[in-house]
């Protein structure tokens, strides 16, 4: 069982749509302005999220700032970027506290995991509590951390299977003051351009995009990427794209505009490229995950739009200079993978290993294990044999297979 909180009694809700006034939002500043750019830079370049937790915790004046998996270690496909936190301190954090760290128990037995939620230390249990935890005096006191600012950035969901949940946090020592409400609201504006980019960075990371290869990359991928420009124009497709538009089944481009057959989803999708083109304004963004569905008219399903800002210069710029703005397209039934026998027929794969890599396919460890109702070590043992034996070095690299393979 765990104690009340101190003094506040907020719900999720409430820690997500803290009103904020004009004078704190109106004209953000130009470190606010740069820090953006530098998020959706490391959209398409990871090598560039230390530099990008760097400017993020001077912004919110904090010592530390760490972008990480909380519930998935370094060897069960988490990962984390840090400022102010070695790796070695990590390593340790992986193998003893993943999902069960102080601050990330109280988050889930006090309902604040939702998407968006940003808490504080003081949300979670009083001065005393942490000060007398395990945690602190074994951990965090080793690290010289004694405040935490956190918020949940990415949260898996149906149509997010390959999203693993992913925390964003920064961290004052003792002699450091608290963080306090306008702490907060600063971070509700920072972390909905951290899910998008982290989006964008997800949905990319099978392309392995190079200035050289960024068109022949997308064209492989098998859902539609849309570039436009600041305006929402269209200035690149992708061949899933270039399909999708041709067919004008429910989305089409006219004039070189997006636009969705169904009124009602124009107007949504005309609300979010405004958004999307204007999201260093100060105005809250949506996150990466809050999918705009677009009706097609032949079957009665669906497109799933997610739009995200571009950095000014990036790999995209090799293909259009002018590209400010993606837009992932996505059919509403999941991509095939490739069927289980014929990884059996060309890999040697066994059944159990078949399943295994087919429920991977569709997301992280954990809930393949749950799907398979196996362990997570039986899961790791069978991705250790399914990478022997298909040549694979990487869950990206097993995606690309399975879905070269589909029509196999």
């Amino acid at each position: 069982m765990h104690p009340e909180p101190l003094a506040l009694s907020l719900q999720p809700d409430d820690l997500r749509d803290l009103p904020l006034t004009a004078t704190e939002i109106a004209q953000p500043d130009a470190a606010f302005s740069a820090l953006i750019e530098q998020v959706y830079e490391a959209a398409l370049d990871a090598s560039l999220w230390p530099e990008v937790l760097a400017s993020a915790a001077g912004w919110l004046s904090a010592s530390r700032g760490l972008l990480f998996t909380p519930w998935l270690g370094l060897g069960d496909d988490g990962f984390f970027y840090s400022h102010g936190i070695t790796a070695e301190e990590m390593t340790i954090w992986s193998s003893r506290h993943v999902g069960k760290d102080f601050w990330t128990e109280r988050v889930a037995a006090l309902g604040l995991g939702s998407e968006g939620s940003v808490v504080l230390a003081q949300d979670l249990s009083t001065r005393e509590e942490l000060l007398a935890s395990d945690y602190y005096r074994h951990h965090l006191v080793r690290m010289g951390i004694a405040w935490f600012l956190g918020s949940v950035v990415l949260v898996p969901s149906e149509r997010n299977g390959q999203l693993p949940a992913v925390g964003f946090s920064v961290y004052r020592g003792a002699d450091e003051p608290g963080f306090d409400e306008l702490s907060r609201r600063k971070m509700q504006l920072l972390v909905p351009h951290l899910s998008r980019a982290l989006g964008v960075m997800f949905r990319l990371r099978d392309a392995e995009i190079t200035a050289g290869s960024a068109a022949a990359a997308l064209d492989a991928l098998r859902f539609g990427v849309v570039q436009l420009d600041g305006v929402g124009q269209v200035v690149h497709c992708n061949a899933a794209a270039r399909r999708i538009l041709a067919s004008g089944d429910g989305l089409g481009a006219e004039r070189l505009f997006l636009r969705a057959r169904d009124p009602a989803a124009q107007a949504l999708l005309r609300q979010a490229l405004d958004a999307t083109a204007n999201a260093d304004g100060g105005t809250q963004v949506s996150h990466f995950s809050e999918v705009l569905r677009v009706p097609r008219t032949a079957n009665g399903e669906a497109y799933l739009l997610q739009l995200s800002r571009l950095p000014v210069a990036s790999r995209f710029g090799t293909l259009h200079a002018a590209s400010r703005m993606v837009v992932f397209i996505t059919d509403e039934r999941r991509p095939a993978l490739a069927d289980g026998d014929v990884l059996q027929r060309l890999y040697g794969l066994s059944p159990a290993e078949a399943r295994c890599a087919l429920a991977l396919g569709e997301g992280q460890l954990a809930q393949a294990a749950e799907r398979l109702k196996l362990s997570i070590e039986t899961v790791k043992t069978q991705l250790k044999q399914i990478y022997a034996k298909t040549g694979c070095q990487s869950r990206a690299d097993l995606t690309r297979l399975m879905l070269s393979l589909a029509h196999v």
